[in-house]
């Protein structure tokens, strides 16, 4: 089985040439080696690394894209690589483990690959694609119907980074809404927040209208209950999502009575009486006052509140 170069090996590429002049043209392809010894290499790395060594072990990144990953199975050498993490440690999944010019290169393909790899449809609870702005959407296919997955993160942006992104990011609302409904209409789903990139809320349109409806009707059949201290009743019949009927532009498609960071659920009568997440308009999410303290600033040039620390004073 012949593996071929992705962007993630690119970011390696320099080292590699550092070396090769000292490595015999005989040397043993990678895919030829033992299932034990590549493990063992593994071993060496941070798990999102290996997740896609694993990958890499099955097949390249455009095969990934170009085939139906339905058929295809991890090998037994990608079974090994992935076997040296602990199964919980993929419940979280946001590509921070690798570096950012790593990050800015994933296509659609490497995320299959990884995702299959990890068998994410059954254990990641937390996707975050952090920086992966050539990423369109079909990457997520995996995990249409995913009953594991409890938050996404599509903003593209890290928490306390500015969702405004140039160039606009590749990201298709098209491609993705579909990924995300069909793991709403998963039986025994668990999804509860998802963050939307500011491409998408800038634009709205019908297609992300009816998503938001549909997710606002799945939370509210999940009997999720209000997390103060003076009430802790269910939140069934709350509104969950500003639509745009009731928001401004910044503010469409925004989850604004859960907290970005714990995932904390607030009822509306909780919310106007006694807590609520606080809106911090830089990163434009929001967050419980027990995560993050949303200081407000009185400088003109400032967004308003912020959870970082204002320059503009």
């Amino acid at each position: 089985m012949a593996t071929t170069t992705s962007s993630f090996d690119d970011c390696n590429s320099n080292k590699r040439m550092r070396h090769s002049s000292g490595v015999s043209s005989s040397s043993t392809p990678l895919n030829q080696l033992p299932d034990v010894l590549l493990a063992q290499v593994a071993t060496y790395l941070t798990k999102t690394p290996c997740a896609f060594f694993a990958a890499a072990m099955t097949a390249s990144s455009s095969s990934w894209q170009k085939c139906n990953w339905q058929q295809r199975r991890p090998s037994a050498a990608s079974k090994a690589i992935v076997s040296n993490v602990g199964p919980d440690q993929w419940e979280g999944l946001d590509f921070m483990d690798i570096d950012k010019s790593c990050r800015t290169k994933l296509t659609d393909g490497e995320i299959v690959g990884v995702l299959v790899c990890i068998d994410a449809v059954n254990k990641v609870r937390s996707l975050k694609l952090t920086h992966c702005f050539k990423i369109i959407g079909t990457g997520l296919e995996p995990l249409r119907e995913s009953a594991a997955l409890e938050r996404i993160d599509l903003s593209l942006v890290d928490q306390h980074e500015n969702p405004q992104i140039e160039p606009t990011p590749a990201i298709d609302v098209g491609t993705a809404i579909p990924i995300l409904r069909g793991i709403i209409e998963t039986d025994g789903n668990s999804l509860h927040h998802v963050q939307l990139p500011k491409k998408w809320r800038r634009e709205q349109g019908c297609v992300l209208d009816q998503f938001l409806s549909r997710y606002e009707q799945s939370l509210n059949e999940r009997n999720i209950h209000c997390y103060s201290k003076r009430c802790g009743q269910s939140c069934e019949g709350n509104p969950w999502v500003l639509s745009y009927q009731d928001s401004r532009n910044d503010l469409y498609g925004m989850q604004y009575r859960t907290c970005y960071q714990c995932l904390r659920h607030v009822c509306i009568e909780c919310s106007s009486r006694y807590v609520r997440p606080e809106f911090c308009r830089y990163s434009e999410k929001y967050f419980c006052s027990s995560c993050i303290n949303v200081e407000n600033c009185k400088g003109d040039d400032c967004y308003g509140s912020s959870c970082v620390v204002c320059k503009c004073a």
